[in-house]
């Protein structure tokens, strides 16, 4: 019911982010991997969402990961987040809260 959401990495990361206050967080099933096959089945959930924030850590897989996510959800749609130095929404909030 949601016409925006985030997208992380982990579970660990949408709790951290629940915690904060942001109930429309959901994570991709094992973290960053190359496979991206969850998306067939659940890509057409996202045609109701204005606006996708992609909350991916900022190392190599989770650049790759947030470049497709945006490619197959729509670049229009998606906004990154930056966690400044940090490498993910987890850490950013410890550091930051």
């Amino acid at each position: 019911n949601n016409s925006e959401v985030i997208i992380c990495e982990g579970e660990g990361e949408v709790l951290t982010w629940v915690e904060n206050g942001y109930n429309n967080v959901v994570s991709v099933p094992s973290g960053a991997g190359k496979n991206t096959d969850y998306l067939d089945s659940t890509i057409k959930m996202f045609d109701q969402i204005e606006t996708v924030y992609l909350a991916t850590d900022v190392d190599e897989k989770g650049v790759l990961l947030r470049d497709e996510l945006a490619r197959r959800i729509g670049p229009e749609k998606c906004l990154f987040i930056s966690f400044k130095e940090c490498n993910d929404g987890n850490e950013y909030f410890c550091k930051y809260g």
